[in-house]
């Protein structure tokens, strides 16, 4: 390699270092769009009188999205809980009364903790869910 092309190169590279890309905030709807919160998950009771609402989050946590996925069957699973890769987390939940559509918040345990969706039991006096940590 001649003189000539090594300092052409070496030019065209310490222009990268130079330039310096500023950081761009997104537009308004933009912001808008990813502070919103998701729809709700939804589940009737079986005897059809209650309605229980649940908020999840809505991004997953990086170390999440960043776990080991093996596929099996077009399912993707995660080996070390041997559970879905990647399951929607719970963090508030009420029960709706549909005949006086009065809410009821129930009290949840703080700290970052999440929650499966809950199920109710077959008579739909009672339901069960899970705590993650």
């Amino acid at each position: 390699m001649d003189l000539r092309t090594f300092i052409s190169c070496l030019l065209l590279l310490a222009q990268w270092g130079w330039a310096q890309q500023v950081y761009l905030e997104p537009p308004d709807s933009a912001k808008e769009l990813f502070a919103s919160r998701p729809m709700p998950r939804v589940s009737l009771s079986p005897d059809g009188q209650h309605l229980l609402i649940a908020e999840r989050y809505r991004f997953r946590r990086i170390n999440e999205l960043a776990s080991r996925v093996q596929a099996l069957a077009g399912i993707r699973l995660n080996p070390s809980s041997n559970g879905p890769a990647l399951p929607e987390y719970y963090f508030r939940m009420e029960i709706k009364n549909i005949a006086s559509g009065k809410n009821k918040s129930l009290k949840l345990p703080s700290g970052g903790k999440r929650f499966s969706l809950p199920i109710w039991s077959p008579d739909g006096r009672k339901f069960a869910f899970l705590q993650y940590n």
